[in-house]
Formats: structure tokens, sequence, C-alpha cells
């Protein structure tokens, strides 16, 4: 038996598809270590009493971990960061009683050591394109922002075994296309911009005239979009709301089966990633910490600029739940006395775009075990050594020092 409900389940899952965010290898092999680094992990913490005590003894890996590495990784060439990774995980759930099958399909977020997510996937927001690769835009035709594009594109091509099915080498879309079942859920999920690219590949897998999956095929499909910002344009909104109506029960929180929630975003409002990319944003981003004195130095505004400049047309798909976090008092060590600001207020940052939805989430307990630098007792992850390489590739991409502001 399970103790968490399923929107928990989901969301537990997303964290361990995070799990080696922040680790760096030194070689071009580091791809095929990262994947069996997190197949390892997430099947021994599939196994793990602990873990099953929150998720029940069912979960297994469908389609094993797929990493993608681009050796572009801004503060140092030499870092081979992991920059994109999803896998699938297939169990079961009691729905009203009846237990029914449930595929999962987890997409990692930034990695904030990544000068690729960072400065592409995350920054490559001036132009929009074609979700389904329409060379000129029409009424109807959904836009995304060019660097989710590229992130999709790269998750659409990566292929790994399905151990379940016996299959070797399959795209995720030929996975689920044998996966599919007509008494079984699929749900994709991910946080930040994992959670952007959960969407984007469910509208770009069930979309379209000539959709390459079938919602018909499987009892329903959601999407459990944590912290995304606003990534395509309105008819990418509509595209989604017409394939994924909102879901809201109770008080939409996902903590009790009472509660389930699907299908539009789940946000804090101390975040700053959910509110890009809307007009007039930036402005917003430079002062929701002033009340703690925490303002970021002209080098961090120079970045907040650049990234909003010239960049509209953004529309937020609905959201489910909404909630406000708490404030963390700043505890790093900035290399110099000049990067205080800017350490406190990205300690901030990650603070509200990651702890608080583990906390407002209920999943401390698998957090513990499966996230880097997760201290239970203090409900929340080290930032530190991340904070500094994210500066890092921030202060390069702007050529700025703080101590000349």
């Amino acid at each position: 038996m399970s103790t968490y409900s399923l929107n928990q389940q989901v969301f537990s899952l997303s964290l361990m598809i995070n799990s080696q965010n922040g680790n760096s290898g030194d070689s071009s092999d580091s791809t095929s270590t990262y994947e069996d680094t997190l197949k390892t992990d997430i099947t021994s913490w599939f196994g793990d009493a602990t873990i099953q005590g929150y998720l029940g003894d069912s979960w297994q890996i469908s389609w094993n971990p797929a990493v993608y590495e681009s050796g572009q990784d801004g503060a140092n060439q030499n870092l081979y960061n992991l920059d994109n990774a999803l896998f699938a995980a297939k169990g079961s759930y009691s729905f009203d009683g009846t237990t029914r099958n449930v595929v999962v399909v987890s997409v990692a977020g930034t990695n904030n050591t990544s000068g690729f997510d960072i400065v592409t996937e995350d920054g490559e927001v001036g132009e929009k394109v074609g979700l389904f690769g329409a060379e000129q835009r029409e009424d109807d035709t959904p836009m995304i922002a060019l660097g989710n594009s590229v992130a999709l594109n790269i998750l659409t091509d990566l292929t790994s075994d399905a151990p379940l099915l016996g299959q070797t080498d399959l795209l995720l879309q030929n996975y689920l296309a044998q996966e599919a079942d007509s008494d079984t859920y699929l749900i994709f999920t991910g946080h930040s911009l994992g959670a952007s690219l959960a969407s984007i590949l469910a509208v770009y897998l069930f979309g379209s005239d000539n959709p390459k999956l079938s919602k018909s095929d499987w009892k329903d499909v959601y999407v459990f979009p944590t912290a995304p910002p606003s990534f395509g344009d309105a008819n990418f909104v509509a595209a989604h709301e017409a394939l994924f109506p909102l879901i809201q029960n109770g008080n939409s929180s996902g903590t009790s089966d009472d509660d389930s929630a699907w299908n539009g975003r789940y946000v804090n409002t101390l975040d700053i990633v959910p509110m890009a990319w809307a007009d007039n944003a930036s402005n917003d981003y430079s002062n929701i910490y002033a009340s703690l004195g925490i303002v970021p130095t002209c080098c961090l505004q120079k970045v907040i600029n650049a990234a909003f400049d010239g960049v509209d047309g953004y529309a937020a798909i609905p959201e489910i739940y909404t909630f406000e976090g708490d404030f963390e008092q700043p505890f790093c060590v900035a290399p110099t006395k000049a990067e205080k600001p800017d350490f406190d207020y990205l300690q901030q940052v990650m603070h509200q775009h990651v702890d608080v939805y583990v906390e407002q989430l209920q999943v401390t307990g698998v957090a513990g075990i499966v996230l880097k630098d997760y201290d239970p007792s203090q409900d929340k992850i080290d930032f530190c050594a991340r904070t500094a390489v994210t500066l890092g590739i921030l202060y390069k991409e702007t050529d700025c020092n703080p101590a000349d502001c």
C-alpha cells in the first residue's frame, strides 16, 4: 500500500529523473555513465522499503533513462553536464476502488550547472517556432520558444530499452505505442524546464491533425507540470486545453486522493520561473525579494533585462493550484563581497523553485533519499556550490563583473 496520492507519486518520479542535476562528468562518455547511474539508482529506489512505504511496491522502469549532453557548458568547457534526461515508469494505482496500470513519463528540468540548459533551452525565447515543424506561422499553428523546440527535438530523437516489453533501442514514441492500453493511464510530468517539455511533448505526440499517438488507446492521458514558465503562444495554450482539460478536485493541492489535480500548472507565487515569459515580468523579477533586502547587482539585472528584451506573445496554460512559499534566510558564503547580493538572490530563487514544492506536496520523505544535497531536517537543498557555477555561467554570458556595479 502507498501513503502518497497519485499526484505525490508522480512528483516523486519527477524528482528521481532530476537526481543527477548538479553533477559533472569529465569526458564525452559520461552520457552512458549518467544513464547507467540513473537506471541503477531508480531501480534501487523502487526496491527501497522506505520509498515503497510512500509509493507502493508496483513501480518499475519501463523505458530506461535516456540522457543527452551537448558538451557546451558555459563556465567550463571541460565539464560534460547532463543537459536533458527522461524515463518512463509503470506502476498501479487504485482509482475509486479499481486498480489500474499507470505509465509516467518524467522529463528532467534545468540542470543549473549546464550552460546549454540555461543559455539555450531556457534562454532562447526571443523567437518562436511551430510545434509541428511548420515553416511559416498559420493562424492556428501552436508556437513554442525556440530553445524549447531544440530540447523537444533532442528528446524525441533519444532511444532507450523497454525492459518490460523485451524491446531495445526504442524511441519514446514507439515505446508508448506498444505500451498503450485502454485500461492504463498515461501521465507526463516534469519540473521547471522539464514541466514545459512534458506539456510540449504531450501535445506534440497527441496533437495536430495527424497525431503520432491517440488518446483513445489509453484510459486517459494527463500532464502534471510543476513550476513551468509560459513557453508557448495562445495557440499552444488552446491546443493544450483541448487535449488536456483541467481536472481539479477538492482544493487541488494534489496531496490526497480527494485533491487530485491534472493538466494545469502547479505554481508557487514567490517562484520567479512561472513568471516568465510574461509581459513586464522583468520588473517583478528584480523586486520580488526586495522586502528581505535582496536585490540583484547590475550584472544579474543585466541578465534579467537581456532575457526579457524583445520577448512577447507568450501565454500560460491554466493553473490547477497556487500557493505562497516561505522565505529562506541566506546562508551561502559568496566568494567576494560584491557577489553576495547575487548569491542571496539566486539562493532564494532556488529555494522558492525547488524546496517549497517538495514541502507543499509533502514528499520530503522521498526527496531526502533521491535529491542531491537535500537535508530533510531542514527541508531544503544546499544550493551553494551550484549557485557559484550558475553565477559563473551568467557572468560569463554577459561579460560582467559585479565588482564594477
